[in-house]
C-alpha cells in the first residue's frame, strides 16, 4: 500500500474528504436471478456449509450441471467456474423489482462446504444468479445512470468494478471506462477493480452493504 511517500508492506490506507455539493451513489449487481434456489441451513461467516440440509458444494454443483465435479473430492479454487453464477440474496424491493447482493463462491472444501467472499447467515435464501459478458458491460451504463438520476451536473466520479468480472471482460475491459465516461459526460473519474465491493442501495433500505462481482458508482456535482 502507498500513502504519500510511504510504502506499507501490510495494512490499509484510508482517505476521507467532504464535499459541499450533493453526492450521488448507486450499487448494481448486473446479474439475473435463475430458477435454482435454496435456504442456508448451516453457515459461519464466509463459510457456507449446507443448503436445504445438504452439503453446500453438492447442491451448488447440481445447480451448475456438474461443473464442479472435479473439485468435489479434493477441494480447490473454483473462481473461473463460478464467476458467471454467483449466489444472490434479496435485500429489498423497489415496487415489484427485487434487488440482490451477490456472493462469490471461490473454493470448494473437502468437507463439502463452500468458501465465499461475503458473509451469509442461516435462514438466508440463496438464488443462483446468471450473468453474461455483455451484461457486465451494460451494467456500467446502469450504475452511472442510476447514480445520476438526480444529479444536475457531474464534476467527478468514482467507479468500483469487480476484479473477478475484469477476468471475464478481458482485453475489452477498456469498454467499461469508455461507457462510464460517456454516461458522466466526460467528467474526470477514478476507477478501481476490487475483490469485494462496498456500496449503498438507495431507496427503501438505504444501508451500506458488502458484495461480490458488483459495480459501485459515486458521482459528485
Amino acid at each position: 500500500m502507498f500513502a504519500g511517500s510511504e510504502a506499507l508492506e501490510s495494512g490499509f490506507v484510508l482517505v476521507g474528504f467532504t464535499s459541499k455539493a450533493p453526492v450521488h451513489g448507486s450499487f448494481v449487481a448486473g446479474y439475473n436471478p435463475g430458477s435454482r434456489r435454496g435456504k442456508v441451513t448451516s453457515a459461519s461467516g464466509r463459510v457456507l456449509r449446507k443448503i436445504d440440509g445438504r452439503p453446500a458444494a453438492e447442491v451448488y454443483d447440481e445447480w451448475l450441471g456438474g461443473a464442479l465435479s472435479a473439485f468435489r473430492r479434493e477441494g480447490g479454487v473454483v473462481l473461473g467456474e463460478t464467476t458467471m453464477h454467483p449466489l444472490g440474496r434479496v435485500v429489498d424491493r423497489v415496487g415489484a423489482i427485487k434487488r440482490y447482493v451477490l456472493t462469490h463462491p471461490h473454493r470448494v472444501e473437502r468437507d463439502g462446504s463452500l468458501a465465499l467472499f461475503a458473509d451469509v447467515a442461516e435462514g438466508d435464501e440463496l438464488v443462483l444468479m446468471v450473468g453474461s459478458r455483455e451484461a457486465l458491460f451494460d451494467r456500467t451504463d446502469q450504475v452511472a445512470a442510476r447514480a445520476g438520476r438526480s444529479a444536475d451536473r457531474v464534476s467527478g466520479a468514482i467507479l468500483v468494478y469487480c476484479g473477478g468480472c475484469v477476468g471475464v471482460t478481458g482485453d475489452a475491459t477498456g469498454e467499461v471506462s469508455k461507457r462510464f465516461g460517456a454516461r458522466i459526460d466526460g467528467a474526470p473519474f477514478l476507477g478501481a477493480a476490487t475483490f469485494g465491493e462496498q456500496g449503498c442501495f438507495t431507496g427503501p433500505t438505504p444501508t451500506n452493504r458488502h458484495g461480490n462481482l458488483m459495480a459501485d458508482a459515486i458521482l459528485f456535482e
